[in-house]
């Protein structure tokens, strides 16, 4: 059940960072009017062990400030 939720975590990290890459690339593209082009990824595999930390809690919803998510090793 960890190792499933550890793969689900990482998998969710990795879509984060790629939207916010492509994100960061078409706000260049729009700024400089550059020609277009098209960037992704499709596969990435980072093996290690995360730590999803909920901090700080509040009093009001959604009770979560921020979610940190980060390897406890180097990958």
């Amino acid at each position: 059940m960890l190792v499933v939720a550890v793969l689900v975590a990482e998998y969710i990290v990795v879509l984060i960072t790629s939207m916010l890459l492509m994100i960061h690339i078409l706000l260049l593209m729009t700024f400089y009017r550059s020609v277009f082009m098209q960037a992704g990824i499709e596969k990435l595999h980072v093996e290690g062990r995360i730590r999803i930390t909920f901090d700080p809690l509040v009093d009001k919803l959604p009770v979560i400030g921020a979610v940190k998510v980060r390897y406890n090793e180097s990958p």
